[in-house]
């Protein structure tokens, strides 16, 4: 998806929007369709927002970042989709008299923000996301990210900068950025086989939480580096907030001890999110493992478009862990556009050293390969892919849930 960058910093910096820009490049493979910078002198502080656009929704020029409101208040870059935003256009912004210059979800968040308080709009959208959005009038900086943070946002603080990306590659070359080990990261890491928010594998950058939000007043910003998030969040001039709390949110009618009613319910909620998240204006598949929650998917898929195009991979070397065949009796089940690739040995072990610049800190997933290698596959012919992932950490389907 999209690569999204942001920084504040002192305006007698010697940091000009050329070097911003050169750093933003680092984030053209997240965003290959287009990319841009723009940066915002304010009193004595300078803002930057940078963008590389994987274009979805809307493929004109129309659809770019960073993106400007219509009132020329806010500015934008924003990674994401937000699937309900065309229906959010027609209830709550059908009446402003908007001209609108393009059918973007980008666009409508914008048009959102102009409207309505940031927390109520974060509660209404649904999608995912992380967000840089900057106030113009009030110069102020919201980041926030969505509810079960699918899109990471990264934020940084050196002595001389307050920075913020969707990949920690850019925010190395920070001035006064230090590469040391953040040795409770590494303990975690080394424990969970991932490295959890609000830590990173560097001492000086952290993941915002998913479902939380922060607004810095850049009025008040005072630049100095933080060891830990804690630090970083206790400046007066930043506010942290959890905007989504899942326990708040669980609805009475679920409690219902009745196993027909959940599962209409379960087979009705996904159909819709699966509906949703198949609004685009590309190319989409679909990955299919043979396993219940891809083959779930793609089923849902398949009752509202014609024929899904579907990506499998297999292993010649590797057959135990082969789930090809599988896949392949599920793709004729549901008369699927189905692709399967056998990997050679040699192919897998030249793809490893990718993997490093796929993901932004370390990270021991063993699933890591096989979904790069699949999604070389899927690259040829879409742009876009749903899969199965979460339905286990839902649905209690791994042995220590």
């Amino acid at each position: 998806m999209c690569g999204i960058f942001g920084c504040i910093h002192r305006s007698n910096l010697d940091f000009t929007i050329h070097d911003f820009n050169k750093i933003n490049q680092d984030l053209s493979h997240r965003g290959p369709d287009s990319d841009g910078v723009v940066e915002i002198l304010k009193a004595e502080n300078s803002i930057k927002l940078g963008h590389n656009r994987l274009s979805i929704l809307d493929l004109s020029q129309n659809g770019n970042q960073p993106m400007i409101s219509h009132s020329e208040r806010f500015s934008i870059s924003f990674n994401g989709e937000i699937y309900n935003h065309l229906e959010l256009r027609n209830k709550y912004l059908i009446n402003k008299k908007i001209k609108w210059k393009g059918t973007s979800d980008t666009e409508t968040l914008l048009s959102l923000f102009e409207n309505f308080d940031f927390e109520f709009v974060l509660q209404i959208i649904d999608g995912m996301f992380a967000i840089i959005l900057y106030d113009h009038k009030n110069n102020y900086i919201y980041l926030a990210r969505d509810r079960a943070g699918e899109k990471p946002l990264y934020i940084s603080s050196t002595n001389y900068q307050l920075s913020f990306a969707s990949d920690i590659e850019p925010l190395k070359k920070i001035k006064g950025f230090k590469k040391e080990i953040n040795l409770e990261a590494l303990k975690l890491f080394l424990n969970l086989n991932y490295i959890p928010a609000p830590l990173s594998i560097f001492n000086s950058v952290f993941k915002l939480p998913p479902g939380s939000l922060i607004i810095i007043n850049i009025n008040k910003i005072k630049y100095s580096s933080n060891n830990n998030f804690e630090s970083l969040i206790s400046n007066n001039f930043i506010k942290f907030k959890k905007w989504f709390i899942l326990e708040k949110k669980i609805k009475s009618k679920f409690s219902k001890n009745d196993n027909l009613f959940l599962i209409k319910e379960a087979e009705n909620l996904l159909n819709q999110s699966v509906k949703r998240q198949m609004l685009s204006d590309v190319p989409l598949g679909a990955f299919l493992s043979g396993g219940i929650d891809s083959s779930l998917i793609v089923s849902l898929m398949q009752e509202n478009q014609s024929q899904t195009k579907t990506f499998t991979i297999g292993y010649e070397s590797f057959k135990e862990i082969d789930e090809s065949k599988d896949a392949l009796q599920i793709a004729n089940y549901l008369s699927t556009d189905h692709t399967s690739y056998n990997f050679t040995t040699n192919e897998i072990i030249n793809t490893i050293p990718e993997i490093q610049f796929a993901f932004s800190e370390p990270f021991a997933d063993s699933s890591q390969l096989p979904t790069l290698l699949v999604s070389q596959i899927a690259k040829e012919k879409v742009k876009v892919v749903l899969n199965g992932d979460g339905g286990d950490e839902l649905f209690g389907g791994y042995n220590r849930y």
